[in-house]
Order: C-alpha cells, then structure tokens, then sequence
C-alpha cells in the first residue's frame, strides 16, 4: 500500500499530493485471552492463506495456564473439539497433525502440519477458542 506512495515522494513529488492527511485515526485494541490454571480462552484473530489460525493467545499465556513445551492439549473451536500439541516448528507432528506454535507476530496460532486448519475446523476470525491442558505437562 505504501511502496507506491513512498516511491512518488522518493521521486519528488510533495506529499500533500498524494492526498488528504488522516485526521482520525482510530486505535485498535486486541481482545485479552482469559487464563486460569489448566486452560486459556481466547479468540481467533486471523486465517493466513495456508488455513492457520491467528489466535490473541500468546506462549506467556499459556505458560501461565501450565503448559509446557511439547505438552497435549484439547482445543475447542465452536464444535470442533480436537488434540493439540504446543509446538515450536510444523516438524513436531504428523502430517495432518494440529499443533499451536508462536508465529512471527508472537502470537500464538492453530496450525495443521501439511494441512488447513481453518478448514479442518470450520473456524474464522471472532470464532472463541478454548485451550485446555491434557495430561501431565512436559519440560
């Protein structure tokens, strides 16, 4: 969006050319993830375009809820109860596998290794998202 306009200034062009200045900026707020021992309700914020899902949980959050790296967890997306793992790469499952892993923007997101997992879910953006703890959490 701003490459072309960057481009025309760099060129010479004054900026007030370009168009109106904002006046109205609005800042945006993220909703917060509830954390209790043994699980995190958050919301979905995002799908990229591989089918993962953006969430407003971060590792911090789930740390505080117990969970460890490698641990099991259950995930409920509307209908969707499903298995997870926390992760740090796709590599840490299967083919097919759901895993919650940090992605570039620190947050956490729902990932299906080789897969959709918005699709697989039936989940999108505003969709809550409850993750609990499964079993004994591993170092």
């Amino acid at each position: 969006v701003f490459a072309p306009a960057a481009a025309h200034v760099a060129g010479g062009v004054d900026p007030s050319a370009l168009g109106p200045p904002v006046a109205d900026l609005v800042a945006l707020t993220l909703p917060q993830p509830a954390v209790q021992p043994g699980r995190v309700a958050g919301e979905v914020l995002a799908v990229d375009g591989f089918g993962n899902l953006q969430l407003n949980v971060r590792r911090d959050d789930l740390e505080r809820a117990g969970a460890r790296p490698g641990a099991p967890v259950t995930v409920t997306v509307g209908a969707a109860v499903r298995q997870a793992s926390l992760c740090t790469t796709f590599a840490d499952v299967a083919a097919g596998g759901l895993a919650l892993l940090e992605d570039s923007f620190g947050r956490m997101a729902l990932v299906v290794n080789a897969g959709d997992a918005a699709g697989q879910l039936g989940a999108g953006p505003g969709d809550p998202v409850r993750i609990e703890l499964a079993g004994p959490q591993a170092d």
